[in-house]
């Protein structure tokens, strides 16, 4: 029997203060959160959410929820690829009072995330993980920014295109 790898660190405490960039794709990589016909043109011009499909703008309100359900989350930056998802969303554990606060893991958020936009949709859209990177610094976070903000424009060449 085949065991799923763990594409989390193994000793991180993913519910720490932080940010995060999370890739989730859709179920074998299909091509389902755009309009068909900027999917084969690719994404020149104008901006990701004009390109959104009825399945791409519920996962939009699916990420706009977030922060609703956990009050210490944030999505600073995100865009909906045909086939994936990218996210920065930032954990921050302190409350008004500079106390603590008990905050969800990143599996959690993503998998309640990805729960909402199947239920909403009707079936199951996702892969079964999600990818992350714990953004180390400012200067990480600026690229990583970079590349969520260009990522729609380049789509052609990116690495989920075909």
């Amino acid at each position: 029997m085949n065991s799923r790898k763990n594409n989390r660190l193994e000793f991180y405490d993913y519910s720490q203060n932080g940010a995060y960039f999370v890739t989730i794709c859709a179920k074998d990589k299909q091509k389902i959160f755009w309009n068909n016909q900027q999917c084969s043109v690719g994404a020149v011009s104008g901006r990701p959410q004009d390109k959104l499909n009825h399945l791409g703008l519920i996962v939009k309100i699916g990420i706009e929820k977030i922060p609703l359900y956990y009050q210490n989350i944030t999505v600073d930056k995100y865009v909906i690829m045909p086939n994936h998802v990218h996210l920065i969303i930032r954990i921050d554990n302190n409350d008004i009072n500079g106390r603590p606060m008990t905050a969800p893991t990143l599996s959690q958020i993503v998998n309640q995330f990805k729960g909402y936009c199947s239920k909403q949709i009707g079936h199951p859209v996702w892969q079964k993980s999600f990818h992350d990177h714990i953004i180390r610094n400012q200067a990480d976070y600026n690229r990583i920014w970079e590349y969520v903000d260009t990522n729609a424009i380049k789509w052609e060449s990116d690495c989920y295109y075909n």
